[in-house]
């Protein structure tokens, strides 16, 4: 089960149970999980009683009437538990954060350049292909999908490499028929 909890004002989490008991937190500090309605004092949840820097009390989290508890819900909303599903970093921010820092990749080489170029000298089919690939480098980049954007620039550099060649040999027959 994940867990979240708040210290600072900030969200951390999800993080094991083990990584929430070894933290020692503060009796005050609030904690929520799946299934919890709303945040709650960690020494109202019995799984971390021992790991606590002080005393635990022994009151349930919402217990009491809807008024009292509605009284004294924490300003948090609860997090957005991350998904598997394909989609921009910025879709899950309490995820990322919580895991420390993020080393981004260097964006790959896009060849859109010589792309347009290869479009217009040599030989446009492949060279379109390539003009394809190297405008995905950029756009999955930028979803956070680094593996898919270096495959992108790969596959981009392969197709600029065929549209050159391609142009390279049909250039002399293009002289010799009058085409060029």
């Amino acid at each position: 089960m994940d867990y979240w909890i708040a210290i600072d004002k900030k969200k951390i989490g999800p993080l094991s149970l083990s990584d929430v008991r070894s933290r020692r937190l503060d009796p005050e500090t609030l904690v929520w999980h799946n299934g919890l309605a709303t945040w709650c004092k960690a020494s109202t949840l019995p799984e971390l009683a021992g790991s606590l820097a002080g005393e635990s009390e022994n009151a349930e989290c919402g217990s009491g009437s809807a008024a009292e508890d509605h009284a004294q819900a924490p300003v948090f909303n609860m997090p957005e538990v991350p998904t598997r599903a394909a989609g921009p970093i910025s879709s899950r921010p309490s995820y990322i954060e919580s895991r420390g820092p993020v080393e981004i990749p260097e964006r790959p080489t896009t060849y859109l350049g010589w792309s347009i170029a290869a479009i217009i000298l040599c030989c446009m089919p492949p060279a379109i292909v390539a003009l394809v690939y190297s405008l995905r480098v950029s756009s999955k980049y930028n979803e956070g999908d680094y593996a898919g954007a270096k495959k992108a620039s790969e596959r981009a550099e392969i197709w600029l490499i065929v549209a050159i060649v391609v142009g390279l040999v049909w250039m002399p027959f293009s002289m010799v028929l009058g085409l060029f």
